[in-house]
């Protein structure tokens, strides 16, 4: 029933003590969850509101930004922000590059003049009959015929085909690079610069590259005015001529008429939503338009295009942070904007993210510093049970080992008080039993006394000058009859001429005979025991050696603490108080010196006490008597 008991108690403690620990831990944790919760939900609310009054500015500044644009585009002013400014007539719209003028006349000067007779001429002569000297010839009277610069372009670019057409590649190449060098705003009747024809057969050449190159740079201020085909000529003369830096410019110009042409084949389904509602901006394409009309006193309807990514610019400021999408993503736009969303990234205020990285840590270091408390107490409760279960142990084998003389002594006192004829032989063994077993109860009273005195900081020693071998001598008389009746042999050893030590006569004997009966408890089978008294390295070495059941290495640190022995089976059956090494070691310490113990299990054990001489010790006196 003992054993289930001690056995329960400290499942039931440590379950109590880790309750104990656990609960505050839990509730500050859960405390500062629920801070922690709160403050988001808050900071979720806050985001929320900064959120819509964001959109709201931002919904505002867009409808006023586009609406600027589109009076700019009804007031006949151009501007960087409309990607395209296109005529609406009929119900039909009118790009830009299709409404032109030059066109028209050109077209014109084609079919009603003495030039245009000229051109029809070498064009028959060239392209059926294959005439090409005749088709030079109407050429150079072509020329002689025009009036404008853009009809002597054209001959001239007729003429140089020809020519090359009929095997006089020099003269076809200059007659190209005069063409090339003409103006780049003659344009044929499809809008694309006339230079640019001769782009293409000096480029083959190889000759002239870098004078192509040239002319097309001197084009790209007027690359927003050109049509598709132009367009797509240059873009293509661009990379033919090393020319690479162009290429972004007119890829997205490209991209955006072909985008133009898509919404002029689509306008009659785009055209109701647009006068639905003036006010509104619709998206129309992949890369979105925001698409409105723009309608003047004095001028045709207007359809006025803003591209979704020039926004930011026109925008500055107010578009930091917000994002529009055509998806189901973010907040509407409102009735102005149909089909379009809002995203809007709200950054979470610095102080809350502080605030919570600082419950964090806070939180942090509060369980952290209780689970250490609860650490260092759950060690000093270990300690404590310990040593109580150490004193218990004490107790217990003091008690046997106060029981078992006492015992011997009244068996044996009450024998010869009983037997008045017990012959004197055996009446002498009796009495020497007697005094051996009281010898054995005096050193253990004196080891519990010792003790007691050490405990309570009362103990005083008298450290005078002694012949060391004096001290071993009366040591060994008072161990040797023990340790001859159990069986063992002791050899002792002392060194000649040692210098005296500084000692207390009695402590040190007392050390002396705890080592020695320690030998003769753990020695196991062997009888053996030896004493040798000597030098080491200037101090006196008292060594204890023998050759028993040995201390493991693990066991080595703990044997000279109160109470402590090892738990090895071997130990367990020998009788002990735990104190004697406890004695020694403070023994040692108070005369300024120390116990080594050298062992290996089952291999025997060497306990060696070291003390200075006393001379080295003499002035050190007083020291050693306020220490102790």
């Amino acid at each position: 029933m003992s054993w289930t008991i001690q056995g329960r108690l400290p499942k039931r403690q440590a379950v109590l003590f880790l309750l104990v620990l656990a609960a505050p831990c839990l509730v500050l944790t859960g405390l500062g969850l629920q801070v922690s919760r709160q403050e988001s939900q808050l900071a979720e609310r806050r985001a929320g509101e900064d959120r819509q009054r964001r959109l709201a500015q931002f919904r505002g500044d867009l409808l006023g930004a586009l609406e600027r644009v589109k009076h700019q585009a009804a007031a006949g002013r151009e501007s960087g922000a409309a990607v395209l400014v296109a005529a609406v007539r009929d119900g039909r719209l009118v790009l830009p590059f299709e409404d032109d003028a030059h066109a028209v006349q050109f077209r014109q000067s084609l079919q009603s003049t003495a030039f245009g007779a000229r051109i029809r001429q070498a064009e028959h002569e060239e392209l059926v009959t294959r005439n090409f000297a005749k088709a030079a010839e109407q050429c150079r009277a072509a020329i002689t015929e025009s009036r404008r610069p853009w009809e002597r372009a054209y001959a001239g670019l007729l003429l140089a085909r020809s020519q090359q057409k009929a095997g006089r590649q020099d003269e076809a190449l200059a007659q190209y690079r005069a063409v090339l060098n003409s103006p780049t705003d003659l344009t044929d009747e499809y809008g694309i610069p006339i230079a640019l024809y001769a782009s293409a057969p000096l480029l083959e050449s190889g000759a002239d590259r870098g004078q192509v190159a040239q002319v097309i740079r001197t084009m790209a201020t007027d690359f927003g005015r050109m049509p598709s085909p132009a367009l797509s000529m240059i873009r293509e003369m661009a990379d033919k001529a090393a020319a690479p830096e162009l290429l972004p410019e007119l890829n997205r110009l490209v991209r955006g008429r072909e985008q133009a042409e898509a919404l002029q084949a689509d306008f009659a389904r785009v055209l109701p939503r647009l006068q639905a509602d003036d006010a509104a901006w619709i998206p129309y394409g992949e890369a979105p338009w925001l698409l409105s009309l723009a309608a003047g006193a004095s001028r045709e309807p207007a359809l006025v295009a803003v591209s979704l990514g020039r926004l930011p610019a026109l925008l500055g400021r107010s578009a930091e942070d917000v994002r529009i999408v055509q998806s189901k993503e973010g907040e509407s736009l409102g009735d102005n904007f149909p089909g379009l969303r809002a995203v809007v990234q709200v950054r979470a205020p610095q102080n809350s993210a502080l605030g919570r990285a600082f419950l964090t840590l806070a939180m942090t270091f509060v369980v952290v510093l209780t689970l250490m408390a609860g650490v260092l107490l759950w060690r000093d409760v270990r300690r404590d049970a310990r040593l109580a279960e150490l004193r218990s142990q004490f107790i217990s084998s003091v008690s046997h080992e106060l029981r078992t003389p006492l015992t011997s002594i009244r068996m044996f006192a009450e024998s010869m008080r009983l037997d008045d004829e017990m012959d004197p032989e055996t009446r002498a063994q009796y009495l020497d039993t007697v005094l051996r077993e009281s010898e054995r109860l005096s050193r253990l009273v004196d080891n519990v006394l010792g003790f007691a005195r050490i405990e309570q900081g009362r103990t005083v020693y008298d450290l005078r000058p002694a012949p060391l071998a004096e001290v071993v001598a009366a040591a060994v008389r008072g161990f040797r009859r023990l340790a001859e009746e159990a069986g063992f042999r002791l050899e002792v050893t002392v060194a000649p001429n040692l210098p005296p030590v500084l000692a207390d006569r009695d402590a040190l004997e007392q050390a002396i005979l705890n080592l020695l009966g320690n030998a003769m408890k753990y020695s196991g089978d062997s009888r053996e025991i030896g004493l040798r008294v000597e030098r080491d390295d200037g101090s006196a070495a008292i060594r204890v050696i023998d050759r028993g059941i040995g201390i493991a290495p693990e066991e080595r640190e703990r044997i000279f603490e109160r109470f402590y022995r090892a738990g090895t089976p071997e130990n367990r059956r020998i009788p002990g108080s735990g104190l004697g090494l406890t004695l020694v070691d403070h023994i040692a310490k108070a005369h300024g010196g120390c116990v080594l113990v050298e062992s290996l299990p089952q291999a025997g054990s060497t306990f060696t006490i070291r003390i200075p001489f006393a001379p080295e010790r003499i002035e050190a006196r007083a020291a050693i008597e306020e220490r102790i």
